[in-house]
């Protein structure tokens, strides 16, 4: 879970390395942490009730088996952040933006292309 939440957030470098860098930019250029804190802050109370309860669960199995986490904790020498409703909702976020446009790269590139493209017999071919 400390995982996805970091991926959808752009803090995978943080805890697995410089390497990460750049999936942690684009992650924030998305803003999926602040989009989820968007989504949360104007959620009906009770929806809200019901995240809050599944992050205090989190928390407190965090809480409790502090000595016995899993270990990806242990070997990269780290301790999950507390747990929020808008964490949960932020790995949601990402994994629907990325699920249903998973081919973006292409799409900038072809932009890229379209933009640069100086010669003007060529220009009706790289509009497409």
């Amino acid at each position: 879970m400390d995982v996805l939440r970091r991926s959808a957030n752009g803090d995978l470098a943080e805890v697995l390395g410089n390497s990460l860098v750049p999936h942690d930019l684009a992650q924030r250029v998305f803003q999926f942490r602040n989009t989820a804190q968007r989504i949360y802050a104007n959620l009906a109370a009770a929806d809200r009730a019901r995240l809050d309860a599944y992050a205090r669960g989190v928390n407190l199995f965090i809480t409790q088996h502090s000595d016995a986490l899993p270990p990806e904790f242990v070997l990269l020498r780290y301790r999950p952040k507390p747990w929020s409703g808008a964490d949960s909702l932020s790995i949601g976020v990402a994994m629907m933006a990325q699920t249903l446009d998973d081919h973006w790269d292409v799409k900038l590139a072809r932009e890229q292309i379209a933009g640069s493209c100086t010669i003007p017999s060529l220009k009706p071919i790289c509009i497409r």
